[in-house]
């Protein structure tokens, strides 16, 4: 427990109200995605589908992630890291809430690729996000934190 104050949550005392915000928002975040992406290939077996189709929606997901990199980053840049930010998280809601609620193959391929599309436009924007608020020393110290936060939620939704 000593460690995981001295590493973890001392640092993040000092840090700005924004990126204390961010850094809880984003294991919210994470350990939420995790349980749902271990759930959600039970919950197209219930609706009768192969695992045929599970695999098309992964596929489609990482396409629209791939394909969104780009375009992210440049309206990132242009409109603010912050608001793609919080673009980026309403539009990730509602696409789980139509993954969620749909039945349709056309609907959950359809959730699949706005759930890969907006997922690059949060990911895309966190480390410039995070980056401009450190100096180049801290820099890697908010990167090593924010593993280390990314990490733990992976086991917190492991344990699911």
């Amino acid at each position: 427990m000593a460690l995981l104050h001295k590493f973890f949550l001392k640092p993040v005392k000092s840090y700005n109200r924004t990126i204390r915000y961010f850094l809880l928002s984003s294991i919210a975040f994470n350990t939420a995605m995790g349980i749902f992406m271990v759930m959600y290939p039970f919950y197209i077996r219930e609706l009768g589908y192969t695992d045929s189709l599970n695999g098309q929606i992964i596929a489609f997901q990482a396409a629209a992630t791939a394909i969104a990199l780009l375009p992210a980053g440049i309206l990132g840049d242009r409109y603010g890291r912050k608001r793609m930010l919080i673009i980026g998280s309403i539009m990730l809601a509602i696409s789980f809430a139509i993954r969620s609620v749909s039945s349709t193959e056309f609907l959950l391929l359809f959730g699949a690729g706005l759930t890969g599309f907006f997922f690059r436009f949060f990911t895309s924007v966190c480390d410039p996000f995070t980056g401009r608020e450190f100096k180049r020393k801290a820099k890697g110290e908010i990167v090593c934190i924010t593993c280390g936060y990314h990490d733990g939620s992976k086991r917190i939704r492991a344990s699911f």
